[in-house]
């Protein structure tokens, strides 16, 4: 399990719990899923396939990336190209 600590100002107080898991019986062990839950031990957690859950962390990447230039372009201030 790995805890995403708060930010304040947008999920204060709130983690976001991600683990790994795997239903194994004595004759199967099924594929590991990724959950994704808010705080402690929410019952409404996502679980994702490896696939799926790598798609998503790309996602995100893309997301964070696409964001971060599109800041760099900003023009300072607000001021109008001359």
């Amino acid at each position: 399990m790995v805890d995403l600590s708060e930010i304040p100002g947008i999920r204060e107080g709130t983690a976001i719990q991600v683990a790994i898991e795997q239903y194994v019986t004595s004759t199967t062990a099924y594929e590991p899923l990724i959950s994704l839950g808010l705080g402690d031990d929410d019952p409404d957690s996502e679980a994702l396939a490896l696939d799926e859950a790598d798609a998503l962390a790309a996602a995100l990447s893309r997301a964070v990336t696409a964001a971060r230039d599109a800041q760099a372009r900003q023009i300072p201030n607000g001021d109008s190209p001359a």
